[in-house]
């Protein structure tokens, strides 16, 4: 039972996780509250990567992948037998380091995901993409243009472009690991300012070594180390009572951390 004091997008419990017998998670215990913004914060190697895409099942096909405890998106275990995981990946869409867009147009990168799950509505395409797009603020600089390659596009149009492809799927939660680091800082900015707008109907889980970026656009964040949560609270707490002397030194840039 959730003993939360608010709704839960995902929950962890006990969830560990390691490929060909080498843990990488180790009972994970955690609550990612509904339309919030958590960040995933910590050293390189802690795990951050493998807890993203875990609550989406893109580890699967890793050989030696191994998950024990419970996953749970919306209420449901995820890694029970009968899961689609065709169905939940619906529900929880994942934009990458980098920017990941198709050889097609522009417009075709935007409806790709709704052509694949939902091709009986195929008339509403053009709406939805169109929709997408705008979400995503991209609309306005590629409305004249959509049927252009995709790859014409700057890096950061193109991290837009992923993240409206799955805006277009509608999803509850939106999973985004280092969304920004091969950006400019412009179009960083265009991509902080896009997740704070979405966080109004969508859950954001974003994994960053940007401790600024944390900072401005997280509501809570998970303190990663050697796979394990180490502090997890509101992004004030955290950052102005750190409970753990390793969170403290992480945010202060000291101690032994890759």
């Amino acid at each position: 039972m959730n003993s939360h004091p608010f709704p839960l997008a995902v929950e962890c419990c006990d969830a560990s996780v390691s490929y060909n017998g080498k843990p990488v998670l180790e009972k994970i215990s955690v609550g990612i509250p509904e339309k919030n913004v958590t960040g995933v914060i910590g050293p390189s190697g802690s795990g951050k990567s493998t807890l993203l895409r875990t609550f989406c099942r893109m580890n699967d096909r890793v050989p030696g992948f191994w998950v024990q405890g419970q996953v749970r998106v919306g209420g449901d275990e995820i890694y029970a037998d009968d899961v689609d995981v065709y169905q939940l990946r619906r529900k929880v869409g994942m934009v990458f380091q980098t920017p990941c867009v198709f050889p097609t147009s522009i417009f075709e990168n935007a409806i790709f995901g709704l052509k694949r799950l939902f091709p009986h509505l195929k008339k509403e395409f053009s709406t939805k993409g169109e929709q997408a797009l705008r979400e995503a603020g991209l609309w306005e600089e590629v409305k004249d243009r959509l049927h252009k390659p995709a790859v014409t596009l700057s890096l950061g149009q193109q991290q837009r472009l992923a993240i409206a492809r799955s805006l277009a799927i509608d999803p509850e939660i939106l999973l985004m690991d280092e969304p920004t680091s091969a950006l400019d800082p412009k179009s960083s900015q265009a991509v902080e300012e896009l997740i704070l707008a979405l966080k109004t109907r969508h859950t954001i889980v974003l994994v960053t070594h940007n401790l600024a970026q944390a900072r401005r656009v997280a509501d809570r964040l998970i303190f990663l180390r050697e796979g394990k949560i180490w502090e997890a609270g509101t992004t004030e707490e955290l950052f102005n009572s750190p409970a753990m002397p390793e969170t403290r030194a992480y945010l202060a840039g000291h101690g032994d951390f890759a």
